[in-house]
């Protein structure tokens, strides 16, 4: 498992749902928004908006101890 943050972003009706669902279970906590426009960006909800944002803030934040190994 990989321990760094990551943001999902996939599409329900997209051909590559289940290679972009595949590729977050490899990480420890990995944060995917689920949309249904397609293989695009997608226009966010306001429920979406905030969990990207605070996606954003903790990445941009992160605690010093949380990148290094476990031992």
């Amino acid at each position: 498992m990989i321990d760094f943050p990551t943001l999902h972003i996939v599409s329900k009706s997209d051909f590559t749902i289940r290679a972009s669902s595949n590729a977050a279970v490899r990480y420890l906590n990995p944060t995917i928004l689920f949309h249904g426009e397609g293989h695009k960006v997608p226009r966010l909800s306001n429920e979406d908006f905030l969990v990207f944002m605070k996606f954003i803030k903790a990445a941009m934040n992160p605690s010093p101890m949380q990148h290094l190994p476990q031992l």
